[in-house]
């Protein structure tokens, strides 16, 4: 802003000149507009470094929680890992952080395990080929990709929970679980069999009868993918052999597989899966 100011012509006033001379100018500074006002920082900028080291302080906390699950997982019977909880270090370490020392020395892990599935499809007289999960599995995740997807690991895990579960039932259950159940809800009369036939209590039997129900609902799902509206699904694990490292330059032998199959059952659809998704993974056309 600029100020007017009226003053003589000359230092010395002329009596007789009266008209004043008007000089146009900038005001003198004052005091106060000597140093410039520093520029006010606004309050969000004031909070950003709180926020960082909130976010840093949280990442910090998950990754150190994280590492201690990882090596409580992974380490032998002791008094923290009793204390924290087998079935809670279960839950969080499976499927998607799952860590074994049987990867390494000194027992590595000995055997291959994979998923089989095949179905009648509606309208049909004649089963479908066997079409292997595990397979297309580790063709949508892990082959050619840089950084492998552990989401194949899900069907993996079930497929050998389910063999610990039904070794666990003794020899004497297998003919009760081979046989054919074409009914809507087989899972009592399934359990009745077993009970009748195997010497195991009514937790293994109960765990048995969750995985094969799990299969069962994944199968469904696949064979819906595969083959369209089918009328019956059966489910088969396959246990291949792996030469052990003390003999790796033995010849090696042809390897002798080991199936587990269940009957012919009828399919279980679950509405916690998206068949959309399925129809992607594991649809006709995929990679195999």
């Amino acid at each position: 802003m600029t100020s007017h100011r009226i003053r003589n012509a000359s230092s010395t006033p002329d009596p007789g000149d009266s008209a004043p001379t008007i000089v146009v100018g900038p005001a003198s500074p004052s005091p106060d507009d000597a140093l410039p006002t520093p520029p006010t920082r606004p309050r969000s900028d004031r909070r950003h470094p709180r926020v960082a080291h909130a976010a840093l302080g949280l990442v910090v906390v998950l990754l150190v929680g994280h590492l201690g699950a990882t090596l409580l997982w992974s380490s032998a019977s002791n008094p923290v890992r009793a204390a924290v909880g087998d079935e809670n270090l279960r839950g969080y370490m499976l499927p998607f952080f799952r860590q074994s020392w049987s990867v390494f020395a000194p027992e590595p892990v000995s055997s291959d395990i994979s998923l089989d599935v095949r179905a009648l499809p509606s309208g049909e007289t004649e089963a479908t080929d066997w079409f292997t999960v595990t397979d297309r599995d580790i063709a949508n995740g892990v082959t050619h990709h840089l950084v492998p997807s552990r989401t194949y690991l899900t069907n993996f895990s079930l497929a050998r929970g389910y063999f610990r579960a039904f070794q666990a039932l003794g020899d004497g259950a297998k003919p009760a679980v081979g046989q054919d159940l074409d009914l809507d809800d087989w899972r009592p009369e399934l359990a009745a069999d077993i009970a009748a036939t195997s010497d195991a209590g009514d937790v293994a039997v109960r765990s048995y009868l969750d995985h094969e129900e799990a299969l069962n609902r994944v199968a469904s799902a696949v064979a819906v993918a595969q083959w369209g509206e089918v009328d019956d699904v059966q489910v088969r694990v396959r246990i291949t052999p792996v030469t052990p490292f003390e003999q790796r330059a033995d010849p090696a032998p042809n390897p002798e597989f080991r199936f587990v199959t269940t009957g012919w059952r009828s399919p279980l659809p679950d509405s916690t899966l998206d068949q959309g998704a399925v129809d992607v993974l594991y649809g006709r056309g995929g990679r195999s």
